[in-house]
């Protein structure tokens, strides 16, 4: 994210729990200090279940659950946009959102409906060069229904 997506590293902020420390050398590697991580109780974050701290999705049929901590990126007017969720010890814990660190990247965070329409052109878009139906999910994100 600092070097190839070219995100200052000064404008990255930890969210997680003290367990976080351990991945401190690794972070410090990219220019993030212990002064650019918020601490947040492991127990209050166990409860919360929606990361930045501890992820548990709840009804997901394998309930995997995992402490993890995240990233945000600061935009010039203050705005914070989560860009990374982290899994500590594990193999399979990490998350990007790649809008989200497209928007980073540019300083500019879209409103809801602005990237309402992206999202529709993009999946029209693609949909149409593979020559696929658009997905179920498509017509639930846009509120529309579904043809027969």
């Amino acid at each position: 994210m600092v070097g190839r997506i070219g995100l200052a590293p000064d404008r990255l902020k930890i969210t997680g729990t003290e367990h976080v420390l351990a991945h401190l050398p690794l972070l410090q590697k990219y220019g993030i200090q212990q002064s650019q991580i918020r601490f947040v109780d492991l127990n209050e974050a166990r409860m919360a279940g929606k990361g930045s701290g501890y992820f548990e999705l709840k009804g997901h049929p394998r309930s995997p659950s995992l402490q993890t901590y995240s990233i945000e990126y600061v935009l010039p007017d203050g705005q914070e946009i989560e860009i990374a969720e982290i899994g500590l010890n594990t193999d399979w814990g990490f998350g990007v959102g790649v809008e989200r660190l497209t928007m980073a990247r540019h300083d500019q965070a879209l409103t809801w409906d602005q990237a309402l329409k992206s999202f529709r052109t993009s999946v029209q878009s693609s949909a149409d060069r593979q020559n696929l139906p658009l997905p179920v999910g498509y017509y639930k994100i846009l509120e529309l229904s579904q043809p027969a």
